[in-house]
This record gives structure tokens, sequence and C-alpha cells, in this order.
């Protein structure tokens, strides 16, 4: 039996890649117009030009793909992320806090990310990326890091503490209304400042999640 050199090799990983690079970005065209439900794969393999066999190839069903698109979006935030939680020796207030914004300037960076979010609330997609959810994870060990420590107040659940955190971040992209209009008459109609809002919500957040003199005692895990 004869082995393929490695130059054919690398041609054939090459295209592989540049092949479910294609179906990747027309999965995402397609999700983000009409949604999980919404979206068949003969949709997106028309759109990609590629036979639906393809498709099945590189993804498996449709589920994985949408999983595969999800992951990809949220791709670069996940990398700033781990970099601020790698760093275990920092306070862990700065650490909600530099996250909060991180992912608050994510999310205005790319405004996809929310429309797919958007979808999977629509189509009650229940599916959460495992980088995601391991992201929010450490996010929950932060908050307990912080409660042991006597920084955060101990009677605050800290994986609701951590939802809160997301919603928060999201709430300035979930509708025109918040993120295009502001209550100062002059400035209806322009874009909020998300370092502004951010900024806001924050002092809010921390404000109430910080540990007072004498910090009750931490909730049970």
């Amino acid at each position: 039996m004869e082995t393929e050199e490695p130059g054919v090799q690398t041609q054939r990983k090459r295209a592989a890649e540049a092949s479910r690079a294609t179906i990747l970005k027309a999965a995402t065209d397609c999700f983000l117009r009409h949604g999980f439900r919404g979206t068949s794969m003969s949709e997106i393999a028309a759109r990609a030009s590629v036979p639906k066999s393809l498709i099945h190839h590189h993804f498996g069903t449709k589920q994985r793909l949408w999983t595969a698109v999800k992951r990809s979006a949220n791709a670069s935030y996940h990398t700033r992320q781990a970099a601020v939680f790698a760093a275990s020796e920092r306070d862990a207030l700065e650490m909600l806090r530099e996250s909060m914004f991180i992912y608050g300037q994510f999310l205005n960076d790319n405004p996809r990310v929310m429309r797919l979010a958007q979808w999977s609330r629509i189509d009650d997609d229940r599916d959460v990326d495992e980088a995601m959810f391991k992201m929010l994870q450490r996010g929950v060990d932060i908050v307990r890091r912080g409660q042991a420590a006597g920084i955060i107040r101990g009677d605050v659940d800290p994986a609701l503490s951590v939802l809160a955190l997301v919603a928060l971040t999201q709430h300035c992209f979930e509708s025109a209304i918040y993120r295009n209009t502001s209550l100062a008459p002059a400035k209806r109609g322009k874009l909020v400042d998300i370092q502004a809002y951010l900024d806001t919500m924050w002092k809010i957040l921390e404000s109430g999640i910080r540990a007072a003199a004498t910090a009750p005692k931490a909730v049970p895990a």
C-alpha cells in the first residue's frame, strides 16, 4: 500500500480546513437569518455551494454544526477571558470587573453574537457551548474565592452572581431601545457609550457584592 507524500497530505488537510470554514461561514449566515429551527441543511449546502454529504462529513448533524457556529462566534472572547482567569493571584473583584468589561467590549465589537443568542432563546435552545460553560464555572470559583477571602459577601449565591453579571452585560445589546437611545433628550437616538454603561453597571454591582466590614457567612456550595 502506497503512502501519500507529506506535500499531498498537507494539501488534503488544507482543502479539508477550507471546506469546513466555508460551511461554517454559510451556516452562520443562515442561522443568523432564520435561527436553528428555521434553517435546513439543504439551505446551508446551497449557500456554501457544497453537497450536503460534505456537511455531514465535517460536522455530522445540524445540532453539532449549530454548536460549532456558536463556539466559533465566541472563540476570541474565550481566549481573552482565559488570560484573565490565568492570573490567579489577582483580587477576585478586580477579575470580575475586567471580565465584565472584556465581555461587554466583545459583544460591542461582535453584534452577531447577540443575534445568535437571541435565536437560541427563540428556539428554546438549551445547549450551552462547553467552553462557555467552563468560563461560567471559573467565574463561580472566583466568587467563592472572594467570599473565602472576605471581600465578597458570603450571603450571595456564587452561580447566580455570575449569571447576574453576564445578564447585566448583555442587557445593553438586547434591544435597540437600550443600545441606541439615551434618556437625555439632547442625546436621544445616539449610541449609548458602552464603556460608560459598563462602568455604571460595575459600580452598582460592586456596591452590592462587596463584603461589609463584618461579612455574613458564605452560602453553602
